[in-house]
């Protein structure tokens, strides 16, 4: 997991490794996300609510990249909500820093 994360973010500005408790709310519905994520260990979900309903649709794992990916790139109020569901450890990119990496 180690090279991972050091191998895609090497030379980038702002990185931030967070160790979150679980149900950590890292980003939330309605939200402009401004941060990616990948997941060290632990496990993250992506969820949303319907008719007062909490709806998981997807889990994250170890070696996982997540962001509400639409609201990332066009700078909209993100769908969704990201939280942890157990004891996790992260390592966040700003939006500048993670299209720098990738546009260059």
């Amino acid at each position: 997991m180690k090279e991972v994360s050091d191998n895609i973010f090497f030379n980038v500005k702002e990185i931030e490794t967070l160790s979150i408790p679980s149900k950590t709310v890292l980003l939330e519905e309605g939200k402009i996300a401004d941060k990616i994520y990948l997941v060290r260990k632990g496990c993250l979900r992506l969820f949303f609510y319907n008719e007062g309903k909490d709806i998981t649709f997807q889990f994250f794992f170890e070696g996982d990249f997540v962001a509400s990916f639409d609201s990332l790139y066009r700078g909209t109020p993100s769908l969704f909500s990201l939280e942890s569901i157990e004891p996790s450890e992260v390592v966040s990119i700003k939006k500048e820093d993670f299209f720098y990496k990738i546009i260059g």
